[in-house]
This record gives C-alpha cells, structure tokens and sequence, in this order.
C-alpha cells in the first residue's frame, strides 16, 4: 500500500509541470466515429454511418482556488434542420473549500450516481443508469465533491433540478432532487460503493378511472428515489465492475391509495487485458445487463436483458499511458423475458442485435 502512495506522489510531481496556472487555459476534445449495423430476428434492418459523439471541452483557472469548465455535446441527428444536434453538457465552476480535498461545483455538473458520473465507455453502449434512464449524466445544481483520507476513497453530496442536461427547465418545481454517493476502497483491488437519490415530483396527475368512467385529474405531490450499488475487483489483468439498481415512486390509483412501483436491474462487465506484450494493447470485454422496468404482478413478462461481447484496441497513449485513440468492435443481443409477447398488434417481442465498430478519439492541450 505504502508503494502505491508513493508511486500517486511520483506521478503527480510529473504531472504538476503540465499543470494548470491562475490565468491559463486549455481545451480537450473526444470523437466518436461509429458504423453499426441492426439486425432483428436474425434480419438486417438497418446500416448506419454517425458522429455520435464530439466533445468540446474549455477549462480556465481564475486563481487556485477557483476555476470553470465548459463543455458541449455535438452528434449527427437526422432530425436538426443541418443534421447535426448540440448540447451544453457541462458549465460549472469549481472551487476549492478550506476543507482538506474538498470542492464545491455549481452549474451544470456531473450526476454523481452509480456508475454514470466516471463511465469511460468501455463498452459502446452507455453505463446502465442512463441506458435505462434512471439518471442523466449531468444536471444543474450544487454538489460538494471530496476525497476520503488515506485513499480509502471518495463522497459527494448534491442539489439538482433532476431533469438532467437534455431537458434543462422542464421538471423544475418546489422539490430540488438530492443525491448522495460514496466509494470505499477496503483493500487495493476492491471498490464498494453506494448512491441514493430521492425528490418529490410535483402534481404528479392521479390519471385514474373512476366509478363514473371519468379520468380523475387530481394532482398531488408524489415521492420517488432511485438507489445503487457498486462493486469492482481489480486484480492485474482483470477488471469487473458489478452494479446494483432500484427505482421507486408512487402513484395514486385510485385517488384515494397509493400505488407504490419499481424498476431494478444490475449490470455485469469484466475485462480482460491480454497479459502478452505483443498483445497488451488489446482489452476483451463482456457486460450483461439485466432490467425490470416495472415490477409487480401485475407487470410481469417486461424484462429485458442485454449480452455485449467485443474489444478495444488501444491505438496510441499519452505519457501518462492513458488512451488516446482506439478502435472498439461489440456484439449486443437484447432479449425479452417472454418471446411471445405481442410486440404491439404486429408480431412478437424477438431479439434484437446490433453490431458496432467505433473510432474513438481523445486530447487534451498542455495549459496556454
């Protein structure tokens, strides 16, 4: 363990000359080149070519206490009138509180739930809490974000509209959404971690049928929280991350009682990166993905899972040995719980696939 502090000490000696001073800047970027091709029940339907993804990033630091980033969300989308779609994904300012690794963020800022708030997209598709959209990456609010001592890990603590970056503006009301999330590091190689959400969603429409075969439109306030669970090991050439996920909320159904309804699912990825030098270039990877998107009896035949098979290919690193381009080949299969249910009046639910090859691009500038 002393090894691995000292080893974090050499490092951040090297780095600190790369580092940012008061009054300077610098830019990153990310590209995401990808070809996939659809098929469902065993026919293709689709071939597609897409940027789905461009990152612009701009960091300036104000003083050493206090500095910003931007960052915008730019992807072909077949629907903008130029075919291509921009988002502001980040827009925050940072500064350091007089506590010991401690920070405050304020603005647009990252979802510090589950896995979504550090997911590097090992795999193409995206980490299962925003896949499944329990939460969305980024949001406006505050969150104060800091480091346990020691090593032992990390916590933050957050305010948020709770619509996320894509819908800023459209679910703000009386009940700002909390969020509260911590990662323990018990031994090296072993990461537990925990998150919670919980909010109120304001007149929330009942939408009930009465005696009278009219549409009750009461509105009332409902409670709703989203929970998770993290685990990963890390031993040499191995890496799985484990992910637990409950959704709760509740409905009046009738107007007179509660209705109460969740979604849960997991997610589990290992990797393994090939212990051969010609080879160490190469990480296979595997994920299964389960959900549930309402359970209950009176909900059942919904689930779904999703097998993702394939490998990255690291073309070039930086001097810090981080990844700067790679290619990324993945199989997923989605199948439904019950086969034989109606896939609205047309046929049935058959398993869907998809077969996607991607060029993934990184950099970032020294300080200017």
């Amino acid at each position: 363990m002393r090894g691995l502090f000292v080893c974090l000490a050499l490092l951040a000696i090297a780095l600190g000359a790369f580092a940012q001073e008061p009054g300077q800047a610098q830019i990153a970027g990310t590209g995401w080149a990808r070809f996939t091709r659809y098929i469902k029940d065993e026919n293709p339907t689709d071939n597609s070519f897409q940027l789905a993804r461009g990152y612009f990033t701009y960091y300036y630091k104000f003083s050493n206490s206090v500095s910003t980033r931007f960052t915008v969300d730019m992807f072909s989308d077949a629907t903008a009138s130029h075919g291509a779609g921009l988002k502001l994904k980040y827009g925050y300012l940072d500064f350091v509180m007089p506590v010991k690794d401690l920070k405050l963020e304020a603005g647009i800022i990252k979802n510090y739930f589950g896995t979504i708030y550090d997911w590097d997209y090992v795999t193409i598709e995206k980490a299962l809490d925003d896949k499944e959209s329990v939460v969305g990456s980024s949001d406006i609010g505050l969150a104060l974000a800091g480091f346990l001592p020691a090593g032992w890990g990390e916590y933050q603590v957050g305010m948020y509209n709770g619509e996320g970056y894509n819908k800023p503006g459209t679910k703000t009301d009386l009940y700002p959404l909390f969020t509260a999330n911590a990662r323990v590091i018990p031994i090296p190689g072993v990461t537990l971690g925990g998150s919670v959400r919980y909010g109120m969603e304001e007149d929330t429409l009942i939408g009930a049928m009465l005696a009278d075969s009219t549409i009750d439109t009461t509105l009332k306030d409902m409670p709703r929280m989203e929970v998770s669970g993290v685990l990963r090991l890390s031993y040499k050439f191995v890496d799985i991350w484990g992910q637990y996920i409950n959704k709760s909320w509740q409905d009046l159904y009738p107007s007179d009682s509660t209705a109460k309804f969740n979604a849960s699912g997991f997610m589990i990825m290992p990797t393994l990166t090939m212990p051969v030098e010609a080879l160490d270039d190469l990480q296979l990877v595997f994920r299964y993905d389960f959900w549930d998107p309402k359970t209950g009896e009176d909900f059942e035949n919904n689930s779904y899972s999703r097998l993702t098979a394939g490998f990255n290919y690291f073309l070039t690193r930086d001097s810090g040995g981080k990844p700067t381009t790679r290619v990324t080949l993945n199989w997923t299969q989605k199948s439904y719980e019950n086969k034989d249910l109606a896939d609205g009046d047309t046929g049935f639910k058959k398993p869907e696939t998809d077969i996607s090859l991607q060029l993934r691009w990184d950099f970032k500038s020294n300080p200017f």
